[in-house]
């Protein structure tokens, strides 16, 4: 009887031992499974952190190329108008001074009819006309009606030509000009065509009617300062236009 206490005893012992083992071995799996949890946690955490990141910079890029793009963009329209500008004012003010010489009413000629055939033969040799002309010149009649008439047409096709070359420029770099000044230059432009066609039509077929030359006449009256605005808004323009730093350039 008396080894049953000591068996008791004994068993008592081992599972004291056991329950602080399993105690033991649930503590540590809870601090193993709570380390693992921490630890994946983290890792998705900055998983998910490297992929903000990485999209916010690939949209950063994107957003960077798409300024540059625009940016690039204005940067040449600027330019393209800042060449067109200047041009079409000076193609504008060429052929305006040339429309005023044909449109004025007060043309003065020489005297041929009075000249002697040295004097006639010396003007004849420094002016420009054809040789056809000149021979026709030394041998007809009513020499300074002639004349005149030839004259004419030669200033006339002078005239034509220099406004066809700023139409055509105007027409094909318009899409570089602002809105305003375009409407400005084309009202002047088609006033001036109208007063050239009126001029040539009245030389080819006359009708000494009151109104033969109104066209002509408002050119005269309404063109200087029609140009003279155009001549503002284009320096007004090219002065306030954008630098590529986005500030606008001062008038000096």
């Amino acid at each position: 009887m008396d080894g049953l206490p000591a068996l008791a005893n004994g068993l008592s012992t081992a599972l004291g031992y056991l329950g602080v083992t399993v105690l033991t071995g649930a503590a540590a799996a809870y601090g193993l499974f709570r380390w693992l949890g921490d630890k994946w946690l983290s890792n998705k955490f900055n998983e998910r952190l490297e992929s903000y990141k990485h999209d916010q910079q690939r949209e950063l890029e994107h957003l960077r190329a798409r300024i540059n793009t625009l940016l690039d963009r204005t940067v040449k329209l600027h330019q393209q108008e800042f060449d067109v500008l200047p041009e079409v004012w000076e193609r504008l003010n060429e052929a305006y001074g040339h429309m005023m010489d044909l449109t004025s009413r007060l043309q003065s000629y020489p005297d041929l009819d009075r000249m002697g055939d040295a004097q006639l033969e010396d003007f004849l040799g420094s002016s420009d006309l054809r040789e056809h002309q000149k021979a026709e010149l030394r041998t007809g009649n009513s020499k300074v009606q002639r004349y005149a008439e030839m004259r004419f047409w030669q200033v006339f096709y002078i005239v034509d030509e220099k406004y066809r070359a700023f139409n055509r420029y105007f027409v094909t770099k318009s899409i570089f000009i602002q809105p305003e000044i375009k409407a400005a230059i084309a009202e002047l432009r088609d006033m001036m065509h109208e007063a050239l066609v009126e001029r040539e039509v009245e030389q080819r077929d006359p009708d000494p009617r009151p109104d033969r030359y109104e066209k002509g006449d408002q050119l005269r009256r309404e063109g200087r300062s029609k140009l003279d605005a155009i001549g503002e808004l284009v320096r007004a323009r090219l002065w306030s236009m954008p630098s590529l730093d986005g500030r606008g350039a001062n008038a000096g």
